[in-house]
């Protein structure tokens, strides 16, 4: 099977095939690579891309349509559908690790005192025991670039879901526009350079920060007594498992989302 939509489709093809036949298993999970994978490399809203969204919404359908089989059997089915986020197009590639060198909080390319981990359109930074006492001037630094959106360092890395007592020091997000690209499709970012993302260029797509488009996950539930409509209740990405958990009867204490209200 191909990293790619014909991939999704035969992966697709096989999933639905599995639903069809009668057998144990409570839960059915399905991942495609699309059209998060060639987003990456098509600028948002071009042919090419919209011809990748429609075929990532025919795999859909097709699962959409085995749900249907299934629950004409008078199976109870809870049916989710979502995405992790969503995209921006690349304003800027900003070479942040050259720049933390060039500034004197980073000893070279290679060294561990401090390392940049890029998101994308957002950036961590870790700190040795060393360098630890570099952190508030690392970020105050960060705060005053022109490239960079909103940041957070020690305790204010819990607002975001992080941890902080590891290594991670600081997290941030890159500088937003709300502008649309030539296709109309809104949302601009700095990019933060990542020497494994190679890819990364001006107008195509990216994601990693907390812009208001790339934050904007799908989250679409049917059956298990929810009520149809559209819901005003704010949902995360961890609140998904448990809801999952509580369908079928398993104990979801302990976790750290919660099962979504139903209607």
């Amino acid at each position: 099977v191909t990293y790619d939509a014909a991939g999704d489709a035969e992966t697709t093809r096989r999933f639905c095939t599995a639903l069809d036949e009668p057998g144990e298993a409570l839960l059915h999970l399905l991942w495609i690579c699309e059209p998060d994978h060639s987003q990456h490399t098509l600028e948002l809203g071009s042919p090419e891309h919209r011809e990748i969204i429609a075929g990532a919404e025919q795999c859909a359908v097709e699962v959409s349509d085995a749900v249907g089989r299934l629950r004409a059997r008078r199976d109870d089915v809870l049916f989710v559908i979502a995405s992790d986020h969503g995209h921006e197009t690349i304003d800027e590639v900003i070479p942040v690790n050259a720049l933390l060198i060039e500034a004197g909080f980073k000893e070279g390319t290679d060294s561990r005192d401090v390392v940049l981990a890029s998101s994308g359109m957002g950036a961590l930074i870790y700190l040795s025991d060393q360098a630890a006492d570099r952190r508030t001037a690392i970020a105050e630094w960060i705060r005053g670039q022109a490239w960079s959106g909103e940041v957070f360092e020690g305790e204010e890395l819990e607002q975001i879901g992080q941890r902080s007592d590891t290594a991670l020091a600081i997290a941030f997000s890159m500088a937003k526009r709300d502008v649309a690209n030539r296709y109309g499709v809104r949302g601009l970012s700095h990019v933060a350079g990542d020497i494994f993302m190679k890819s990364d260029a001006a107008g195509l797509g990216q994601h990693g920060g907390l812009g208001a488009y790339e934050t904007n996950a799908l989250l679409g539930i049917s059956g298990g007594g929810f009520t149809p409509g559209r819901s005003g209740h704010p949902s995360r990405t961890i609140d998904i498992a448990p809801t999952v958990l509580r369908h079928v009867g398993v104990d979801y204490n302990g976790m750290d989302g919660e099962p979504l209200p139903r209607d």
